[in-house]
């Protein structure tokens, strides 16, 4: 058994990180950095020093963060990372495969469930149609008195503006 999972990608670390940790199991990421800005902390989409992490920078972040005790197993699936898998003990390429079969829910370390991070709590549209009968008998009200303070508020901000336009 591996001692430490690590992942070496051309990515952005902030869009795999905790993919690779809740689900892959995985320690650690290294990839591309992206710039954050300071004063806001979110990310600009500019690529930090050294650029993006394919080819012989693969293989320096992996000599960097190993030093000389170098990776047991490399795996890769294009021709940019043969640097990278050059330097471990054991090398494997894996080829795209576009019929290749799934792997069973048991053998993953949690149950993969995608969607695009938005998800509406339950109750809201229920409350929604809860409220609307009363929304609906409280409208006429809230458009009376919005009209008649706004007319109020013009009215005393334009008498105001138009004595002081006779005066000068």
């Amino acid at each position: 058994m591996c001692e430490k999972k690590v992942v070496v990608t051309a990515n952005p670390v902030v869009m795999v990180d905790v993919f690779v940790k809740e689900w892959l199991g995985g320690d650690k990421v290294i990839g591309t950095a992206i710039e954050v800005h300071l004063r806001t902390g979110k990310a600009t989409g500019f690529v930090k020093e050294p650029g993006v992490l394919f080819g012989e920078l693969k293989r320096l972040a992996v000599v960097k963060e190993f030093g000389d005790d170098i990776p047991d197993i490399g795996i890769g699936d294009r021709d940019t990372d043969f640097e990278f898998m050059s330097i471990c003990k054991e090398s494997y390429i894996v080829p795209t495969d576009h019929y290749a079969r799934l792997v069973s829910p048991d053998r993953l370390k949690t149950q993969l469930i995608f969607h695009d991070a938005y998800q509406v709590p339950p109750p809201s549209s229920m409350i929604t149609y809860i409220q609307l009968p009363f929304r609906f008998v409280t409208s006429p009200f809230r458009c009376y008195f919005n009209v008649t303070l706004v007319k109020g508020i013009v009215k005393s901000i334009y008498s105001r503006s138009w004595s002081w336009w006779q005066e000068a």
